[in-house]
């Protein structure tokens, strides 16, 4: 572990949002995308978080029982933890979204219509990505706000020692 676990967890915080943006960029960059590289239209595709439990947090499951030491230095039913190089934080997978169908439009005209003269857009909902974007925005300047704040901890314990 290095000497501000939580600089570590908000900067993982701060990847995993930026592959959001990435992703929400493509969706919307898609948006009207008929016909991809499967011959199907573009497929909206999203971020799902998982949090990573640090290796202090892991190894105080004793016997079926979750007992939550979230630093490195705690004792856990009489066992000390010892400190890790994972700190935790949260990883991304980018993965595509097959609940939603795709919409359809009535465009004979269209070069991707089928024989009735229909059209399958991509499943991308503008509002959606744009309440997403809007999150994921917030998030990260939070994670921004964690990493200033243990900045400013860590130089006001260092001034203590003046």
């Amino acid at each position: 572990m290095g000497w501000f676990p939580a600089i570590d967890v908000s900067a993982s915080g701060l990847y995993a949002q930026r592959a959001k943006l990435n992703v929400i960029a493509e969706n919307v960059a898609n948006v009207k995308t008929t016909r991809t590289s499967e011959g199907v239209p573009y497929r909206r595709q999203d971020v799902v978080f998982t949090a990573l439990l640090s290796k202090a947090e892991q190894s105080s499951h004793i016997g079926g029982k979750e007992l939550w030491c979230t630093h490195s230095a705690h004792i856990c039913n009489g066992r000390a933890v010892a400190s890790s190089h994972n700190p935790g934080g949260v990883e991304s997978e980018i993965v595509k979204d097959f609940i939603a169908p795709f919409k359809r439009i009535y465009d004979p005209s269209h070069p991707d219509a089928d024989l009735n003269g229909y059209v399958k857009l991509p499943n991308v909902d503008l509002v959606q990505e744009l309440v997403d974007m809007a999150i994921a925005r917030r998030a990260y300047e939070a994670n921004i706000s964690v990493i200033e704040a243990a900045k400013s901890i860590a130089f006001k314990s260092l001034e203590i020692g003046r």
